[in-house]
């Protein structure tokens, strides 16, 4: 039976097993002849003690246990459940501990939070495969145009999506200084662009309540704000039938037609800002 507030033989057992398979403790010297010099008095070498006669605990020395070998035990151990090796319990643990030696040490153990994953950031937008710009621009049958506003650099991500508009490329760009991260699509800037149409009615007609629709100049070219609640969008397909486009869901979006190519930026920029990286598209 367990002492209280100790650990259990099966604690110990079950302990001293799954240490026994991960510790390279030091070999030690034979102790048989040391353990017999000490059970048997002086001058009565090799005499046996008879059964039945109990041994005092004060008779009995602690065997010292050389220093190298206490060090190299109490450095394994502290280097297994540090690492996790061990996974017993708090009993276990202290039971080991007891019987080694170390209850003096405390045996500090500290779960490694593993850290987040590095997802994509484009994952779960429904934009289609991750690629090289190189790349989407050879499947895109059409050139592509990006920003080059120094501030924004290169893309951070670019995905190609094959949809009912035709091939559909996306550049993502991550949160930054002047971009903040836009809830509705966890990035700081999201520019989708494929070969499609405009209608002012069809855009009218589809965003909601909440949702305003002004015109914007950009390059030259008559655009579209569109702000507050999230929103639809409907495009003009190439028979000009009406394809509406729900699964981006954003609350500013800045879109216009630039040659053959429709251009969608999704952000929390203003409509000031949002323009203004417009207008660095090439």
């Amino acid at each position: 039976m367990a002492e209280q507030g100790g650990a259990s033989a099966h604690d110990l057992g079950a302990a001293l097993r799954g240490l026994g398979s991960h510790v390279a403790y030091p070999e030690l010297p034979d102790l048989r002849p040391m353990v017999s010099a000490r059970l048997s008095p002086p001058g009565q070498k090799g005499r046996v003690l008879p059964f039945g006669r109990p041994l005092r605990r004060s008779s009995l020395r602690p065997l010292e246990r050389p220093v190298w070998a206490r060090a190299a035990a109490v450095a394994a151990i502290v280097a297994l459940l540090t690492a996790g090796v061990l996974t017993f319990s708090s009993p276990a643990r202290r039971a080991v501990a007891d019987f080694l030696g170390l209850r003096g040490e405390r045996i500090h153990v500290g779960r490694t939070v593993p850290s987040a994953p590095l997802h994509p950031l484009g994952e779960g937008l429904d934009l289609g495969r991750r690629t090289t710009l190189a790349e989407a621009q050879a499947r895109s049958g059409y050139r592509l145009l990006v920003p080059t506003d120094p501030r924004l650099g290169s893309p951070d991500e670019v995905y190609v999506r094959s949809t009912d508009l035709g091939v559909q490329v996306s550049f993502v760009y991550r949160a930054r200084a002047g971009l903040p991260n836009a809830p509705q699509t966890g990035v700081g800037l999201l520019v989708t662009e494929f070969r499609a149409g405009l209608n002012v009615q069809y855009l009218s007609k589809a965003i909601g309540p909440g949702t305003s629709l002004e015109a914007a100049m950009v390059n030259g070219r008559v655009g579209y704000w569109i702000s507050g609640h999230p929103h639809d969008i409907v495009y003009v397909g190439p028979n000009g039938e009406p394809i509406p486009d729900s699964i981006r869901l954003a609350a500013n979006v800045l879109i216009w037609e630039q040659g053959t190519v429709t251009i969608r930026m999704e952000s929390l920029l203003s409509r000031a800002g949002a323009v203004r990286i417009g207008e660095t598209v090439r």
